[in-house]
């Protein structure tokens, strides 16, 4: 089976989970700050980008997203990646 966290190794991970949050806020807050319109932000902690973004549009009524990703982890040949073609096409 998967080997079960100490309670140490818990804390150290919830605070980098924190951490992570909080810088993601402020990067987010700072890039809307640029924006010429009003933007709600949203910092998810979840294991599943698509789950989470697809719960997110629905429960919000969102009416616009806009995706960014950053890296070069995809397969150059396809156009988007799969969270965003999932986005896409089931949203």
């Amino acid at each position: 089976g998967q080997p079960i966290l100490s309670s140490e190794m818990s804390e150290i991970a919830q605070q980098l989970i924190e951490k992570g949050s909080d810088e993601a806020r402020r990067y987010l807050e700072q890039t809307a700050s640029r924006l010429p319109v009003e933007s709600k932000i949203h910092v998810i902690v979840n294991g599943s980008v698509t789950t989470s973004l697809h719960n997110l549009i629905f429960s919000a009524g969102i009416d616009l997203l806009i995706l960014s990703a950053h890296g070069y982890s995809g397969e150059p040949q396809w156009l988007f990646g799969t969270v965003a073609e999932n986005i896409v096409n089931y949203c």
